[in-house]
């Protein structure tokens, strides 16, 4: 409070950085989604479960691409209710496109949920030919529509309505959703499109959405 009239408080709030959440985390000590954060919208509290709800209705998967990067299987679930959970993650680095590698978990994840379609980043066409061929396309390996702000704003929008919920044990989306943010200009301001890694289980849920 002594220091609110002076210059260096000023200085502080005129700076392009002083976004209202990087005030908040920098000037009020409070903690808050990541300044620039894609997924304003999403709350720990309010959009992850403790408890998977009786009315699934069906399973779905998508699933992020890497090797030195890491792969990312994601499993959804559709209620009767019109909401989608996100049940399960599963992170893995090096994994081999072969039946001792990826291919084992996919038939795993495919028994456990029955799962009859897996969407795929359809930057891979040979991994998606491959993955069809050894599964007899049973199940369905099919590229995603690949448009990503559209796929983010309706998450964004999902996120609102409270129809996109993540299970407490999806560790890692849950804090990608949290600090996944747009990329920084020199100036300071957002660009309209999001930072590159650590946005794998994100990267398949829009593939899915």
């Amino acid at each position: 409070p002594a220091l609110a009239g002076t210059n260096y408080i000023k200085n502080i709030l005129s700076q392009p950085k002083a976004s209202p959440e990087w005030i908040e985390q920098n000037i009020h000590a409070k903690y808050v989604a990541r300044t620039g954060a894609v997924f304003k919208e999403f709350k720990k509290d309010k959009h992850v479960i403790n408890k998977l709800p009786s009315n699934i209705k069906k399973y779905y998967a998508a699933f992020d691409f890497g090797y030195t990067a890491p792969s990312c299987l994601s499993v959804f679930a559709t209620t009767d209710d019109n909401k989608i959970i996100i049940v399960e993650e599963i992170y893995k680095n090096g994994t081999t496109w072969d039946e001792n590698g990826w291919f084992r978990i996919f038939k795993e994840a495919i028994e456990e949920y029955e799962l009859d379609t897996i969407i795929c980043d359809h930057a891979h066409p040979d991994r998606i030919a491959a993955s069809n061929r050894f599964f007899k396309h049973r199940p369905k390996f099919i590229p995603c529509i690949k448009k990503q702000s559209e796929a983010i704003n309706r998450t964004k929008k999902l996120f609102i309505e409270k129809r996109l919920l993540i299970d407490k044990d999806c560790n890692q989306t849950i804090k990608e959703f949290q600090t996944w943010a747009w990329k920084k200009s020199t100036d300071g301001s957002f660009k309209e499109a999001p930072e590159a890694g650590k946005d794998h289980g994100i990267d398949a849920t829009l593939y899915f959405i």
